[in-house]
């Protein structure tokens, strides 16, 4: 009797309501999930499962990994294939330290002065910002190279 040999690889596609941002094989993918991370490697069985915002995780072999900021959506395994349909993402190299400063004080202060329903979007916000902040930390965590910094960024730099 001869045993089933596993796929090597996962065919991983990151789509957003405006672009596919990635689509291409990698060893194992780590999503956000509702209740934790969860790991996909090659054989996984078919599944769909919520996500939530925060960091995507790409293992593309001999130890190299990319990050991705993903917001809310869903995930599908089928087969080899893990489709990741989310309401927005982007490479954490188009994270922006300044914006999410910004982005963090706007919605800090948001939160201070609105109640109701507008505290809740403020509050929503304020999440949004600290999770893209999560990733950029998280990057340098996994010693990923550093994005190329804008010129006005470095005329204008911001202490963090």
């Amino acid at each position: 009797m001869t045993m089933m040999e596993l796929p090597s690889a996962l065919n991983v596609i990151i789509v957003t309501p405006i672009r596919q941002l990635f689509g291409a094989e990698v060893f194992a993918v780590t999503l956000p999930g509702e209740n934790g991370e969860l790991q996909i490697l090659p054989g996984h069985l078919n599944l769909i499962t919520a996500l939530t915002q925060g960091a995507l995780i790409l293992r593309e072999g001999n130890d190299k990994e990319d990050l991705y900021y993903v917001g809310d959506g869903f995930a599908e395994v089928c087969g080899e294939t893990v489709t990741i349909l989310v309401n927005e993402a982007a490479h954490y190299s188009e994270l922006n330290r300044a914006d999410i400063a910004a982005e963090l004080d706007a919605a800090s202060k948001l939160c201070q002065e609105t109640s109701g329903d507008d505290l809740i979007l403020a509050q929503k916000q304020f999440k949004r910002a600290e999770v893209r902040k999560s990733v950029m930390l998280l990057a340098r965590e996994l010693k990923l190279p550093e994005p190329e910094i804008s010129a006005d960024l470095l005329s204008n730099p911001i202490e963090h």
